[in-house]
Order: structure tokens, then C-alpha cells, then sequence
């Protein structure tokens, strides 16, 4: 299972080498100097809260160890998977080691109610409480000095990779690129979104998010080819590799 881990850290590694995306992004921007930058969070692990409808939402951020860096900070954001946490997924994944290593910020907001499931729609249509917390969470993670706002990355994995994708839909973006483990997305809501920077992984064997499609714990799902398919389309792409 670690190798879900392995996959995401190569992403997270290629991620943060490339630039790409929209630029139209209208979100609070760092004023850290391009060559020395005091990091906005306390090194390793901590955890932060935003108030939505009143109600007060968590997430953790991962930072590196020194305090004085050189050069900004990229962001990734880190969705865990449904009847998982925010410290589960960070620990599952291996990343925070990564984010000493190869200097970014590791952001991972926490779903919220008992089965902490995400809505995956609605964050699609920019909507409901999720859609406002993760856009809180951006706001006051991208408003801090030192954050790279050109190296901002969405990833997920299960419930949390739908999360990731359909953040794609939501059109231009501060997001340049977005990964996803073992559940994809794709609906009406992202017709009319730019092209998306995406890359997807999805385990054939898979007995928990059907590949060929079909009933999951929480939902049903279409085959991962289709909806592969559909993005292809939407991005102007082969269909085919």
C-alpha cells in the first residue's frame, strides 16, 4: 500500500520543477524576496483553522525544518480519502519528509462530519461548504510571504484524488497542476473550465473504486477510462497515449 505513497511523492518531485496554468488566479499574494525568505509556519507539523458557516474548519501544514530559505515556497495540497484524516493522509503518503527535503509547503485541510467524506460536486461548481473552506484554506495559506503563487499543486487520494480533479473545474485557477490516486472526475460542472494539467492513477485490481466502474462504500463511479476520456476531450488532447 506505501506504494500509493511512492506515487505521489514522484508527482509531488516532478510537480515542483515545472511552472504552468492559468495566471488569472486573483488571490492574495507573498511579498518574500525571490532570494531570502522567513517561512510563514513553524518547521514541521501544525495545525491551523478557518470558520465556515459559523463552523470551524482544520487543516495541517507541513513545513521545512530551516526557518531562513532561499528563494520562495511552493504549495502542494493534500486531500485524504473518505473515513481518513489529515494526519493519515500526510503519515500514509510519506510527504512530510519530501517537504523538508525539496522546500514546499504541505497543506492538508480535514474533511468534516462523521464519515468525513468530501463533496466532491459541489467543490466542482464552487459550492457548499467544502468549496468555501478549501477556498478559505487558499486564501490564507497563498496570502503569507514566501509562498511561490506559480507552484501551487493539488493532489488526493481516494475521496480526496476526486477532490483534487474537480478542483480543475472550477476554472481559472491558482492551482497549476493536479494528481490524483484512485478516484477521478469529471461532470457537466467542468465544461466549461480551461484546460487542466492533470495526471491520474488507478489500480486496475482496484476492489474498494471499481476501475470498470460500478458501486464504492460511498458512491458510484464510472469506469476510469471514460471519464479519462472525457477530460481528453476537455483539455484538446488523444484520447489515446
Amino acid at each position: 500500500m506505501r506504494a500509493v505513497g511512492a506515487v505521489l511523492a514522484v508527482v509531488v518531485a516532478l510537480g515542483l520543477v515545472a511552472c504552468g496554468g492559468s495566471d488569472d488566479a486573483e488571490r492574495p499574494r507573498g511579498t518574500g524576496s525571490a532570494t531570502t525568505c522567513l517561512s510563514p509556519y513553524d518547521a514541521g507539523v501544525s495545525e491551523h483553522s478557518v470558520t465556515v458557516d459559523g463552523k470551524r474548519r482544520t487543516y495541517l501544514v507541513v513545513a521545512p525544518d530551516e526557518r531562513v530559505l532561499k528563494g520562495t515556497l511552493p504549495v502542494v495540497y493534500l486531500f485524504h480519502g473518505l473515513g481518513s484524516t489529515a494526519a493519515d493522509v500526510i503519515d500514509y503518503t510519506g510527504l512530510a519528509p519530501l517537504a523538508d527535503e525539496r522546500k514546499f509547503l504541505l497543506v492538508a485541510p480535514a474533511a468534516r462530519g462523521k464519515d468525513r467524506e468530501w463533496d466532491v460536486s459541489g467543490i466542482a461548481k464552487g459550492e457548499g461548504q467544502d468549496a468555501t473552506f478549501i477556498d478559505d484554506v487558499a486564501g490564507e495559506v497563498g496570502s503569507q510571504d514566501c509562498v511561490d503563487q506559480d507552484r501551487q499543486f493539488a493532489v488526493g487520494l481516494s475521496n480526496g484524488s476526486g477532490v483534487s480533479i474537480a478542483l480543475a473545474c472550477q476554472g481559472p485557477s491558482y492551482l497549476k497542476a493536479f494528481a490524483g490516486v484512485a478516484t477521478t472526475f469529471y461532470s457537466s460542472a467542468c465544461d466549461g473550465s480551461p484546460p487542466a494539467s492533470i495526471i491520474y492513477f488507478h489500480g486496475t485490481g482496484d476492489e474498494v473504486v471499481p476501475f470498470d466502474g460500478g458501486k464504492t462504500p460511498a458512491f458510484d463511479v464510472r469506469a476510469v477510462p471514460d471519464v479519462l476520456a472525457d477530460w481528453a476531450d476537455h483539455d484538446g488532447c488523444a484520447a489515446d497515449p
